[in-house]
């Protein structure tokens, strides 16, 4: 999630104009500015993004894969270990609870940047 905001931020920033109003603009309705203006402009952001984190995620799982020693469980193991026996609705609960937790701390660190 970092890393797609990383690569959005400058294309909002040109995107969202001083000035712009997002009500209407010449007549255009919202969602067919959206959909034809707003989302081509930032699709190489969100692929960017979205192809970073994942090489990310799998280079933390295979360091952590190699790395960690029989007695030591960490995130990454216990989730392939756990899927490997069948998605349980732990699981599902334990990505929702990470998803959040990243969603939380990306929310916070934009108000803590646009501060300073």
């Amino acid at each position: 999630m970092v890393y797609l905001v990383l690569n959005l931020n400058p294309a909002c920033r040109w995107i969202l104009l001083p000035g712009t109003s997002f009500e209407i603009i010449d007549g255009l309705i919202v969602s067919y500015l959206l959909r034809r203006l707003t989302i081509p402009l930032l699709m190489p952001g969100i692929i960017a993004g979205a192809m970073l984190a994942f090489t990310l995620s799998l280079d933390g799982f295979v360091i952590s894969f190699f790395t960690a020693s029989p007695q030591s469980v960490t995130l990454p193991l216990f989730i392939y270990a756990a899927v490997r026996r069948g998605v349980t609705p732990q699981i599902h609960a334990l990505s929702t609870l990470v998803f959040w937790a990243t969603i939380v701390r990306i929310i916070g660190m934009e108000r803590f940047t646009r501060r300073q």
